[in-house]
């Protein structure tokens, strides 16, 4: 029964009918060469721009940006959670010229937080975490980006 007490309607078909396509008519998960290609070329043409925009903001207006977003990350964090104590926030290291935020990242555990930084441990494979601090030893990754030398894989509350 519905809400207003009226039999449920059955429909004369299913609204998808792919079980009764013939398999050899087309392979849903294949990958189409021409498309991998432009989706490939949009990606490289797509971070190019957007390094270059950013590259645009004068070096020393970068600190002040950093602070601002750093500023709105903490107002919306207190607005949505009643304690910080015990979250785990993973955020990125940067690469040329994108935003530096581990100044904030180091603040979170005077905040009881832990921060946490993607590292790829196998090629297209999922990002594994492990935790940061200042002081934590790090060496060259993925791209030679510095990720976590060592430590335990932890599971995140809030990726940024």
């Amino acid at each position: 029964m519905t809400k207003d007490d009226t039999p449920a309607r059955h429909y004369a078909s299913l609204p998808c009918l792919a079980h009764e396509i013939d398999p050899g008519y087309f392979d849903p998960l294949a990958v189409d060469p021409q498309q991998a290609s432009d989706v490939g070329r949009w990606r490289r043409a797509t971070r190019a721009h957007l390094l270059t925009a950013r590259a645009a903001l004068p070096m020393q207006a970068r600190p002040a940006a950093a602070r601002a977003i750093a500023d709105h990350l903490d107002r919306l964090l207190t607005d949505r959670f009643t304690t910080l104590d015990g979250l785990t926030i993973s955020a990125w290291w940067p690469i040329k010229a994108e935003l530096d935020l581990r100044f904030w990242l180091a603040g979170l555990a005077a905040r009881g937080t832990r921060a946490a930084l993607p590292i790829v441990a196998t090629r297209a494979a999922p990002l594994i975490f492990r935790i940061w601090t200042p002081e934590t030893r790090m060496e060259r990754g993925f791209w030679n980006i510095p990720v976590p030398a060592e430590g335990p894989t932890v599971v995140l509350d809030i990726t940024l």
